[in-house]
């Protein structure tokens, strides 16, 4: 195999819990409690591990491995005793709604083992794996009021210092991958600082300062200072409880009357490197699967191709990345990427161009040879695939646009070739009007031209 290949998970996901459980009502009091059969602890127990293996005896643990994906995942948790009211109600919250863990396990299906392979690899307790649970029910699209977005919920500056980029091709904070490697990168950081996972868990809700003033009270005061103790906002006091909750639950369903699906313990997916860009309808043709299961399995491409700057890796099914890989190395790079025919007309630029097809200049000039932006009116252009393969329309009428996260009135009215004016017209906006994913557009047609989904 000419191509490094990677197992890995992804696919579209179902409802975040977060949203939909928010009704919680956490207790004022703080004091750990416990119940006669199983006591009360405020201490975290010592992770038991497997390093130091020998290689023979990690192959017998392999050999010995589940086939159910949650069976690992309960032998790997760490804090089944931790007892707490916190952790009760939150647990009775979710029990209350008999759907809640098949949505965790849909959402979780494409995703757990890729994530579960990454923290065992860590030494990380298995329950930091049920964080996207929590954060975002699995959902890579899921965003916050607060502009957190991708399964993690990172937040945009928080992103941007664990290297998660995102500009019109990529957002990086909706690839899995990379936000879980980012993730746990940047929770390892706060364990190392705090030297305990509770702690961690709530600076990486609440950020590390507001861990570290509430701690300063406490000791300043001579009260204890770990999690349970602690005077955090009532958001960090239902987060990590909530994590527990959904272990508590994964770890005995049947206590609860619930059931729980069980996951092929096997990974679901490959990453494979590309060497340059791809567009995702050819790459479907290369691997031998319709065009929506790749745009489902590459949540953090905004666009139908990858961003021409890279990274250059694609996800598909892994049972057919090896037939990829192959019938990858035969395609020419420059029928790797879809094109639209544009006839330059007066008044367009590459820059506008560009912003109209979802590409970029470079794609452009790169697609035609051009050196420098000089285009001529009757010069017929070569255009990358962006936002959407099909060609601009060119029929009168009416159509729709779904609006896209990072979507913005002016974007829309600069790639359409239409003004502001002419879209708050058609579709009743005023100049306070906000955009959301998911709203749709009304474009007319302009110029004797349609605008294109």
């Amino acid at each position: 195999m000419s191509r490094k290949t990677a197992y890995v998970l992804a696919t579209m996901l179902t409802l975040s819990a977060c949203a939909v459980f928010d009704q919680e009502q956490t207790p004022d009091g703080s004091a750990v409690t416990g119940s006669p059969d199983r006591p009360a602890r405020s201490d975290h127990p010592v992770l038991r591990t497997n390093t130091g293996l020998s290689d023979a005896a990690g192959q017998q643990a392999e050999a010995e491995a589940p086939d159910d994906l949650w069976e690992r995942v309960r032998a790997g948790f760490a804090y089944g005793d931790v007892r707490h009211e916190r952790i009760d109600a939150a647990t009775a919250m979710y029990a209350r709604s008999h759907g809640y863990l098949d949505k965790i396990s849909a959402g979780a299906e494409p995703y757990l083992h890729y994530i579960v392979e990454q923290v065992e690899a860590r030494n990380m307790p298995l329950e930091i794996a049920l964080i996207p649970a929590v954060e975002s029910g699995f959902q890579p699209d899921a965003q916050s009021a607060m502009q957190a977005s991708g399964i993690w919920q990172f937040m945009p500056a928080t992103a941007e210092s664990r290297g998660l980029r995102t500009n019109w091709w990529y957002d990086g904070r909706k690839d899995v991958v990379a936000s879980t490697e980012a993730a746990l990168d940047y929770l390892e950081m706060l364990h190392g600082m705090f030297d305990d996972w509770f702690l961690a868990l709530a600076a990486y809700n609440a950020g590390k300062g507001t861990v570290q003033r509430a701690i300063r009270e406490n000791a300043g005061a001579g009260r204890p200072t770990d999690y349970w103790s602690l005077n955090l906002p009532a958001e960090t006091q239902r987060y990590v409880p909530r994590i527990l909750a959904v272990a508590e639950l994964i770890r005995d369903p049947e206590h609860y009357q619930l059931t729980l699906k069980p996951l092929p313990n096997e990974p679901v997916l490959a990453v494979v490197e590309t060497g340059g860009q791809i567009d995702l309808n050819r790459a479907a043709e290369i691997a031998g699967v319709d065009a929506e299961t790749l745009r489902v399995l590459n949540p953090g491409l905004n666009q139908s191709a990858t961003d021409p700057n890279g990274p250059h890796q694609i996800a598909v099914p892994a049972d057919k990345a090896d037939v990829f890989v192959t019938q990858l190395d035969s395609v020419a790079a420059g029928d790797r990427v879809a094109f639209q025919q544009h006839e330059v007309r007066s008044g367009d630029s590459l820059g506008a161009i560009a912003s109209r097809y979802g590409t970029t200049v470079a794609a452009i000039r790169s697609a035609n040879s051009l050196n420098g932006d000089v285009i001529h009116v009757g010069q017929q252009l070569k255009v990358p695939a962006g936002a959407d393969s099909a060609p601009v329309a060119e029929a009168g009428g009416d159509t729709e646009y779904t609006v896209r996260s990072g979507d913005s009135l002016s974007a829309i009215a600069s790639r359409f070739g239409v003004s502001m004016a002419e879209l708050r017209d058609w579709n009743d906006l005023d100049q306070d009007s906000m955009l959301h994913p998911g709203q749709t557009l009304t474009m007319r047609s302009n110029n004797g031209r349609s605008a294109r989904r």
